[in-house]
């Protein structure tokens, strides 16, 4: 009966935890960090800090598909070019 109330608690503690958003403003300067950002950060839809989108390598990032989860941003969204 114990292992029953434990795995009901566990269950209910993994149901309700909060969406996890970054801690601090963020750099995105590839594909795969854009697309794995919302395996990052699972149930993020209001990030409240900044993001920047960068690219590092000409012609790597194709699309922000990955973002799409996200409702609101509260810092600034930059999407920029590090090409001189």
């Amino acid at each position: 009966m114990k292992k029953i109330y434990f795995l009901l608690f566990c269950l209910i503690e993994v149901v309700s935890l909060p969406a996890q958003c970054p801690t601090g403003d963020i750099i995105l300067s590839t594909q795969l960090s854009i697309d794995s950002f919302s395996n990052t950060y699972p149930g993020c839809t209001h990030m409240p800090y900044s993001i920047t989108i960068a690219e590092g390598i000409p012609g790597n990032i194709l699309n922000v598909k990955g973002l799409l989860p996200l409702n609101s941003i509260g810092g600034n969204l930059t999407i920029g070019s590090t090409m001189a």
